[in-house]
């Protein structure tokens, strides 16, 4: 599978009481991954990781959200998304 043009995309809702970053992942690619509701994954950016959860999200749009509460910043340049079999790179600033 070709990683290189899938789409993450990262935010941060700042209107959220706690302190909270969401990355929206299409739900295609959870589907080529064969990952399901409330399985593990780890965000990778050299020797640093985060700990993430796959969870639904309520949208129009076909997408699955990756949540993590945050005690710290963490900034990301160009990084790989990881999964049990899977890798991806994607850009983004996580907070």
């Amino acid at each position: 599978m070709n990683l290189d043009h899938q789409k993450v995309y990262i935010t941060v809702n700042p209107a959220e009481t706690r302190k909270k970053a969401l990355l929206f992942i299409e739900e295609k690619l959870f589907e080529e991954w064969g990952l399901q509701f409330g399985e593990p994954v780890t965000i990778m950016a050299g020797c640093r990781s985060v700990p993430v959860l796959v969870q639904p999200f309520p949208s129009s749009q076909p997408t699955l959200k990756l949540s993590y509460d945050m005690n710290q910043i963490l900034s990301l340049p160009v990084f790989p998304i990881q999964s049990p079999s899977h890798t991806m790179r994607m850009k983004g600033q996580l907070k």
